[in-house]
């Protein structure tokens, strides 16, 4: 069995070598509980593939992050986390750095870094204040705007409707090409800024009845139901009403769109509620 065993770890370290297959062998090695052989091939994997397979070299660095928490290197472990915070920042990522930070005590110190970084791209590790042992390796970011989608992902996520705002038109006037959600951004801040969260899904709304496809009314439709549900609670049931018609009279030749929008009249809250306030 020990025979086996040998031959089928030197097939493993031979296809590595051969074909850049690695990550078999440094799994087979943490299955042996052989932890500090596992470490050695998965930095040299790490070496030989980061340029040619940025997949793989993901999937050694998880299991090189799982062994340092196992052995419950937690400087460590927040290092790398940080590392993959910098490679590609999101919300997930922030709340893994801040949960390792809040077993060492540090997250007060930290949390400045990580914002710095998605604000001003600054290197967190290669502040004076980086509050780790362990630093991470020297990293060439191209990246020079701020990274808007975590910074609104983590104000939605926070409950902070002004900075969702502040963001997301930094972002479009920043990024033409592309911008966050406007229907998570319009969600985020309906009881914050009301006109804006209309005004985010009429824009929806009539974008997708522009492309006049029977699928693109419907998508219009989800829309238009958040727009005149907000729009009844705020007591503006005529301003709503009025907008229908005006979608009416203007796409009269779309029966397909008529059809929606008959669908969506007739989910409409009952007479006696409509020019109720706050409803």
């Amino acid at each position: 069995a020990a025979r086996r065993a040998g031959a089928i770890l030197d097939l493993h370290k031979q296809e590595a070598v051969r074909s850049g297959e690695y990550l078999p062998l440094v799994k087979h090695l943490l299955d042996q509980g052989k932890d500090w052989e596992a470490e050695e091939w998965a930095y040299k994997g790490i070496a030989a593939m980061e340029r040619k397979e940025p997949h793989t070299v993901e999937r050694l660095r998880s299991c090189l992050l799982e062994l340092r928490k196992k052995q419950n290197d937690w400087d460590a472990v927040l290092c790398m986390q940080t590392e993959n915070f910098v490679r590609r920042a999101s919300l997930e990522r922030f709340k893994e750095c801040r949960c390792s930070a809040e077993k060492l005590s540090i997250w007060p110190v930290l949390r400045p870094l990580l914002m710095e970084f998605l604000i001003e791209r600054k290197i967190p590790w290669e502040q004076a204040a980086w509050p780790c042992q362990n630093r991470g390796k020297p990293f060439r970011l191209i990246e020079k705007h701020p990274d808007f989608t975590t910074l609104i992902d983590l104000a939605i996520a926070k409950k902070e409707a002004a900075e969702v705002l502040k963001w997301y038109d930094l972002q479009r006037k920043s990024q033409r090409g592309y911008s966050y959600s406007a229907d998570r951004v319009a969600d985020a801040v309906r009881n914050f800024a009301p006109e804006r969260a209309i005004a985010l899904w009429r824009g929806l709304a009539e974008a997708q009845i522009a492309l006049t496809k029977p699928k693109s009314y419907v998508e219009a439709a989800v829309f238009l139901r958040k727009m005149g549900k907000l729009m009844r609670e705020q007591g503006q049931t005529a301003q709503w009403e009025a907008s229908l018609q005006s979608l009416r009279h203007a796409h009269r030749r779309k029966p397909r769109l008529m059809e929606v929008l008959d669908g969506l009249a007739a989910k409409e809250i009952s007479p006696t509620d409509k020019n109720t306030p706050g409803k």
